[in-house]
């Protein structure tokens, strides 16, 4: 499903992450050792790891154990009640910037769109379940056109964010 976003305000966002040295990291990075601070405690470590070895995950992990200084610069898709875009700098950076911290899909806003077809949107486009997807600021950058809508094909199972080359903008 094609979802459309304001690209102006996904820059901005983007802008913010880029300049934070204290992003945050969704589930995904959360549960990775690659984004564990190096000075964590050599028990807590061991702890997680062991959660690894025996279950996939280390399902205790916590914001305190990131390094926020490892999480790249990007963008949180979330689908929950709507669609949307969030930066990964902190929350109270974006506001202090006097930005919108959420950039609703148009087709999946609930300030916008009853709450039936908001719900079929998000269910074809997110999926049933609710989540947060990693977009890195370099794949989310390179299809913004200032002026111009941001448009996301996204399912349960697949991505595609715009492309475009120097001649041309990404297709509508």
């Amino acid at each position: 499903m094609r979802l459309t976003f304001d690209s102006d305000h996904l820059e901005r966002l983007l802008d913010l992450s880029e300049a934070s040295g204290n992003r945050r990291a969704n589930l995904e990075q959360l549960v990775d050792p690659a984004f564990w601070r190096e000075d964590l405690d050599p028990a807590r470590r061991t702890l997680l790891e062991e959660e690894i070895r025996l279950h996939g995950l280390a399902f205790s992990a916590m914001n305190t154990d990131i390094d926020p200084g490892k999480v790249p610069a990007g963008l949180h898709l979330v689908g929950d009640h709507g669609v949307y875009i969030m930066s990964n700098a902190p929350i109270e950076d974006v506001r202090a910037a006097g930005v919108d911290h959420v950039a609703y899909a148009a087709e999946a806003n609930p300030a916008k769109v009853p709450f039936d077809d908001l719900w079929e949107i998000k269910r074809a486009s997110f999926g049933g379940d609710d989540g947060v997807e990693f977009l890195g600021a370099e794949d989310v950058r390179a299809g913004i056109v200032p002026g111009h809508p941001y448009v996301i094909d996204l399912s349960p199972t697949t991505i595609a964010l715009p492309a475009r080359t120097q001649d041309a903008d990404p297709a509508p």
